[in-house]
C-alpha cells in the first residue's frame, strides 16, 4: 500500500517548490491517469474546464462527472430519497443532479466500469482552508473518494480581496500545480498515488505562478479568512455575505496563515473528526460517565 507520511510529502513539496525536474519520466511525459473530474461549482464552472484542459494537455484520461447546478456548502452531503438523475452534456461530461458527493459515489457505482487513479476535485473559486473546509463540497468530493478507497485532491483558487470577479485570472497557475502535483506523486509513488483513505486539499494565492511564494505542507487551521455573515431581513429570514476575519490563528503551520503569506497551501486530509488531542483531557469523564451508567443500570434493576 502507498503512503505519504510527514517527511516524505515535505520531499515532495521541495521538489514542486524547485521545478519537479525529476518527476518527468524519461519521455518527458507523465504517466497516463485515468482521472474522474468533479467540483462543487457546477459542471460549467470556468474552474472545471481550467483544470480539465490542463490534465488533457499532461496526456491523462479524464472524465467529468459534477452536479447541474452550483452546489457549495454541500459538504460530504448526499441524496438518500427519492431518485438521482444525470445526463451526458457532451462526450465525458456528466451532470448530476446531485451534491459533489453523489457525483463521485455514482461514478463509481453506475457511471464507470471501474474506479479511476485519481479523483480530482475543482478548481474551487474560493479557498477552502480553517473551519471553512468542514462545510466545503470541493473538499467533500475529495474525502468521499479517499474513503472508497481512491486516491483524491482537492484543489481550490482563493479569492481575491480586492478583486474578486478577477479571481478567474488565476485559474490557469492553480491548474498547473495540479498537474505538477499530479506528476510528482505519479513519479516518487510507483503504488497507489497516496495512502487508502488519504486526499489531499490544495489551496492556491490570489497570485500569478511568478508571485507565488512557495509551497507549504500545513495542517487545518481553526479559523478562517472570511465568516458568513447573517443580517435579519424581515421577520423569518435573514441574508448573508461573506465578510474578513480578524480572528487570529492559533494552530501551527496552519493552512489558513500560508494562504494569508502567499504560499501554496498542501494539508493532507484523511477524513477523520476525532479530536485526538482531547482523549487524555477527557477521560476522567469517562470514567465518571461510565459510572453514572452503570450506576444507572444497577438501579434499573433493583
Amino acid at each position: 500500500m502507498g503512503g505519504y507520511p510527514g517527511g516524505m510529502l515535505r520531499l515532495l513539496l521541495a521538489a514542486l517548490l524547485l521545478g519537479c525536474s525529476s518527476c518527468a519520466h524519461a519521455d518527458g511525459f507523465a504517466q497516463r491517469l485515468d482521472i474522474l473530474l468533479t467540483n462543487d461549482d457546477g459542471y460549467e464552472a470556468a474552474g472545471l474546464r481550467t483544470l480539465r484542459a490542463a490534465l488533457e494537455a499532461e496526456g491523462h484520461a479524464v472524465s467529468v462527472v459534477a452536479p447541474a447546478e452550483d452546489r457549495s456548502g454541500s459538504s460530504v452531503s448526499i441524496t438518500t430519497r427519492g431518485t438521482l438523475s444525470w445526463r451526458e452534456v457532451e462526450p465525458g461530461v456528466v451532470a448530476v443532479d446531485g451534491t459533489p458527493a453523489d457525483c463521485v459515489r455514482l461514478a463509481f457505482t453506475t457511471l464507470r466500469d471501474g474506479p479511476p487513479d485519481l479523483v480530482v476535485s475543482g478548481i474551487n473559486f474560493g479557498q477552502n482552508v480553517g473551519s471553512r473546509m468542514l462545510s466545503s463540497g470541493t473538499v467533500g468530493a475529495a474525502l468521499t473518494s479517499a474513503s472508497l478507497g481512491v486516491p483524491a485532491i482537492a484543489v481550490s483558487q482563493a479569492v481575491d480581496p480586492n478583486d474578486i470577479r478577477g479571481t478567474e485570472r488565476y485559474f490557469p497557475a492553480a491548474a498547473a500545480f495540479a498537474v505538477r502535483l499530479v506528476r510528482a506523486l505519479r513519479a516518487e509513488q510507483p503504488g497507489p498515488l497516496l495512502s487508502r483513505g488519504m486526499a489531499l486539499n490544495v489551496n492556491h494565492p490570489p497570485r500569478l505562478a511568478a508571485d507565488v511564494q512557495g509551497v507549504k505542507l500545513t495542517r487545518q487551521g481553526r479559523s478562517t479568512l472570511y465568516s458568513l455573515l447573517y443580517t435579519r431581513r424581515g421577520e423569518a429570514a435573514v441574508s448573508m455575505a461573506f465578510v474578513p476575519n480578524s480572528e487570529e490563528e492559533t494552530v501551527p503551520d496552519a493552512d489558513t496563515a500560508a494562504l494569508a503569506e502567499g504560499y501554496v497551501s498542501v494539508t493532507p486530509l484523511e477524513g477523520s473528526w476525532t479530536a485526538d488531542a482531547a482523549f487524555e483531557h477527557l477521560r476522567g469523564l469517562a470514567k465518571t460517565l461510565d459510572a453514572l451508567a452503570s450506576g444507572g443500570a444497577a438501579a434499573a434493576a433493583r
